[in-house]
């Protein structure tokens, strides 16, 4: 980012994620596939389609909120076409002075700011969507995915907001639900952030520890 500087982590544990930037755009983005493929083609799958998309948006004219959904949904729809698969990712990319970011899956997205942290996008989980509900789910749920990106992909499934970057010292993206959660909760500095990500352990499970922090001060 201009005036500032982006910091990549990706844990490959688990599902691999795969991060993509050039210029002011971005994308953390993952393969969720249900027969059982390999590391190596969920990876392949998961590059296929981000770079295709960050092709198209770098190329793109236009850059309306409405247009940049559906490049998101006709990108992972053509990646999906002949594949049994769906994708998670987030997307960020700046216009002027705003930072807008679009995101379909179980990732959360937190502005660190004054106030402190905050989340501005919430996850696609069973969790979330039950909470909304007045439901009272198991822990586990949240990290049931509840939309996923397809062959079915529209503009209207996908998360959106844009943020004026000098409100703002910083972006989270983060995998975990529970390690968001307590991000919130906290009153972590941004330059103490990762190092209490690297050293978190969960009381139960195991950690994902896939984050992208996006600065907007110079770093020191």
């Amino acid at each position: 980012m201009q005036k500032g500087w982006q910091q990549i982590h990706l844990d490959h544990t688990g599902r691999p994620w795969i991060a993509l930037t050039a210029r002011d755009t971005g994308i953390l983005a993952r393969a969720v596939t249900e027969d059982g493929k390999s590391f190596t083609h969920s990876l392949r799958l998961s590059l296929n389609m981000a770079s295709s998309l960050l092709d198209l948006l770098l190329t793109q004219q236009s850059r309306t909120a409405t247009q940049d959904r559906e490049a998101l949904a006709t990108c992972a729809r053509t990646a999906a076409e002949s594949e049994n698969l769906h994708f998670e990712c987030s997307v960020w990319r700046r216009i002027g002075n705003n930072l807008r970011v679009l995101s379909c899956g179980t990732i959360s997205v937190l502005k660190i700011d004054n106030s402190g942290i905050s989340e501005i996008i919430r996850p696609h989980s069973a969790f979330h969507e039950g909470r909304e509900k007045g439901l009272r789910l198991d822990e586990n749920t949240r990290f049931y995915s509840t939309q996923q990106l397809g062959k079915d992909s529209r503009g209207d499934m996908i998360r959106l907001t844009e943020l004026y970057m000098g409100a703002a010292k910083a972006l989270i993206f983060l995998v975990d639900p529970r390690l968001a959660q307590l991000l919130v909760s906290s009153r972590l500095q941004t330059e103490d952030i990762t190092n209490f990500i690297d050293s978190w352990q969960p009381n139960v499970g195991r950690a994902e520890r896939t984050y992208i922090l996006l600065n907007f001060n110079t770093r020191i």
